[in-house]
């Protein structure tokens, strides 16, 4: 994550509640950084139910978010239950709206994945 990606203004403090909120769900964060030590992204992963909750900011206009099955390779997934793409702020609300699934993953939740525009 550049400079340029780290959030500021009134959107910052947004997304800086949208990734508390997260946290408070179950979310565990990790930032993963390069040789010199730059963060390269922030990456946030939830268990329950049976699936995976997964959100990953590449930058403040570079986000996405996904459910899996829980049985899926989270770095090479087969399988999404539900995707969106977008901006980190768009992206978060779109993870914290999506409700807790306690049954039947294929009644529960709709198969989609689509792009956000910024």
């Amino acid at each position: 994550m550049a400079a340029s990606a780290v959030p500021s203004g009134e959107g910052a403090a947004s997304t800086d509640v949208q990734l508390r909120a997260l946290v408070v769900r179950g979310f565990r964060f990790l930032d993963p950084r390069d040789e010199n030590g730059d963060v390269l992204a922030v990456v946030g992963v939830r268990a329950h139910h049976d699936v995976l909750d997964v959100v990953r900011l590449d930058s403040e206009d570079d986000a996405v978010a996904m459910r899996l099955p829980a049985t899926e390779d989270v770095l090479a997934p087969r399988q999404v239950l539900w995707q969106e793409y977008g901006s980190a702020h768009q992206v978060l609300g779109a993870m914290l709206d999506l409700p807790d699934s306690h049954g039947d993953q294929a009644t529960d939740l709709l198969v989609v994945s689509r792009r956000v525009s910024a």
